[in-house]
């Protein structure tokens, strides 16, 4: 082989590189550009996201901020459609022992504990089944539906505090469910603390 068809080769094989990765960027940025930034305001520690269109954020304190689908014909405006909720009830607990304390609750079958990570978050998770009766996480508060899909419970690390993370799907027929749960998913990867 000659060093000039070395050479064209060489470059055939670079450009191609540029191409792809030309390519790879325009991927990722139209992927990113399909939310909208969402920054904030109540929540301690605050946060930003990307919230897909139709998607909202209630802050309800500094301690206390969900994320659902709007739905302006529903009795709770679309959270009962399934919904994210940050609770800092177990702030200054390791995620370990939030997990353990929340995988106790009366009126749910938890699964095994397992790691999660959603984008830069991680922390130790379990799926917690409904039994039928009603259920109260505890020092939280959180309830929800005493029927239904299975919720995912997190407790995640996150700017020097313990943040539970309630992914529910509430009254969602049990076959839409995995739907809800991999669009919260999807949102919790961009979620970005802060102190």
């Amino acid at each position: 082989m000659s060093t000039t068809s070395r050479t064209s080769g060489f470059r055939a094989a670079l450009v191609l590189s540029g191409v792809l990765l030309a390519l790879c960027v325009v991927a990722t940025a139209t992927a990113r550009s399909a939310g909208r930034p969402y920054k904030s305001t109540v929540f301690h520690p605050a946060f930003r996201l990307e919230l897909p269109k139709g998607w909202v954020v209630a802050e309800r304190g500094p301690d206390v901020a969900q994320i659902y689908r709007r739905c302006g014909r529903c009795a709770h405006e679309g959270e009962e459609h399934g919904e994210i909720t940050f609770d800092m009830a177990l702030a200054k607990l390791s995620p370990a022992k939030a997990i353990a304390l929340l995988r106790r609750t009366p009126g749910i079958r938890a699964t095994r504990v397992g790691s999660v990570t959603y984008g830069t978050l991680r922390g130790l998770g379990f799926t917690a089944r409904r039994t039928g009766g009603g259920f109260e996480f505890p020092r939280s508060g959180y309830r929800s539906d005493p029927t239904g899909a299975p919720l995912k419970v997190s407790a995640v690390r996150a700017a020097g505090s313990t943040v539970t993370v309630f992914i529910d799907p509430h009254e969602l027929a049990p076959a839409r469910a995995p739907a809800f749960t991999k669009d919260a998913i999807g949102i919790l990867k961009t979620v970005r603390f802060t102190k």
